[in-house]
């Protein structure tokens, strides 16, 4: 065997014995990263708000994007669909199932978070009401401004979203007074 054929057997063992690497240790710990970072967007507390800001928009009317911006946030595993209100700039999200079906903590995180996202990211959107088979829960724009003291965009925008949105919800007393204040 001269050099060249040797060399073209090497580069093919070399090949294949990355493409194994790849096919049983690389891909399935980029699945897992995927998979694990899918399932932390399904909770408020490690939710990454910077994915659904490409929803930010100044108008409710697209609904498309509007309906996508909530299928980017905490609860998207429940199913849903939508109401929308133009004339009073109201979403109704309509969750199938009914409201005690969802752990309490959490299902308070994941509303008044994502009444906080969709108010910061929906430009004139004033209000929301998270609808279940059993109950709703309504809130409106002003009620969030007021409890945040400042405009809702400018919590994303100032990089402030972690401080005052994400971190306080992990206090229950914080939480309990936040969802009196807004629903």
């Amino acid at each position: 065997m001269n050099v060249r054929h040797r060399l073209i057997m090497m580069i093919s063992v070399i090949g294949v014995i990355g493409f194994f690497i790849v096919q049983t240790m690389v891909l399935p710990s980029i699945a897992e990263k995927e998979e694990a970072y899918q399932a932390a967007q399904n909770e408020a507390m490690s939710h990454d708000i910077e994915q659904s800001r490409r929803y930010q928009h100044n108008y409710m009317g697209d609904a498309g994007n509007l309906t996508q911006l909530f299928r980017s946030l905490p609860l998207r595993e429940v199913p849903m669909s939508f109401e929308l209100d133009s004339e009073r700039y109201r979403v109704q999200v309509n969750f199938e199932g009914n409201v005690d079906e969802l752990d309490r903590r959490k299902r308070e995180q994941a509303f008044i978070y994502n009444a906080t996202a969709a108010f910061a990211l929906i430009g004139n959107l004033q209000e929301i009401d998270f609808h279940f088979n059993d109950r709703s829960f309504g809130v409106e724009r002003e009620a969030v401004e007021e409890w945040y003291e400042q405009p809702l965009p400018s919590l994303i925008e100032d990089g402030s979203w972690e401080r005052m949105v994400r971190q306080p919800l992990a206090d229950a007393d914080y939480l309990e007074s936040c969802t009196e204040a807004f629903f």
